[in-house]
């Protein structure tokens, strides 16, 4: 039974994949930059460099490859890098005019909320320009205490 559903789900993952890849219609380059190449193979010469969202025409496939017609010419692509929608638009906020500052994070990081607790500064060059002594000793012993987690809850009344 085991074995009839596995064979199965590979079956049918097979079909729709068969079935998606079959679809006409123009094809989109999701990559940056996808290399056209002469051959279906890792390594073959490259034809001609694709950019995002060029339209393609796919011609035929042969395992993970589609064979493509653009107007840089003719050549083989992993299908992987070809999608039947074209890619969104990226944005940025850099090159908007965007006041980002009303949701930007009001708290301090748990880096710099530990960083206060310790008594840490950025550089060791500010920790001896205001002659500061650590004190090795009394971290030490405060390292050395211990709370049970009963003692912890009757201090927050929990008990």
């Amino acid at each position: 039974m085991k074995n009839t559903l596995v064979l199965f789900f590979l079956l049918s993952t097979f079909l729709i994949y068969q079935y998606a890849s079959a679809q006409s219609g123009p094809r989109y380059v999701k990559g940056l930059s996808v290399s056209l190449l002469a051959e279906p193979k890792n390594g073959s010469t490259v034809v001609n460099k694709l950019e995002r969202g060029a339209a393609v025409t796919q011609e035929t496939e042969q395992g993970f490859w589609a064979k493509i017609v653009t107007p840089q010419g003719t050549g083989w692509v992993p299908k992987l890098t070809l999608s039947a929608s074209p890619p969104a638009a990226q944005e940025s906020l850099m090159d908007k005019k965007v006041d980002i500052s009303s949701n930007a994070r009001k708290r301090a990081s748990n880096f710099t909320s530990a960083g206060s607790a310790r008594g840490l500064n950025e550089s060791k060059a500010d920790f001896d320009k205001a002659n500061l002594k650590a004190d090795f000793a009394a971290l030490k012993k405060m390292e050395s205490f211990y709370v049970s987690p009963q003692k912890a809850l009757r201090l927050l009344g929990a008990m």
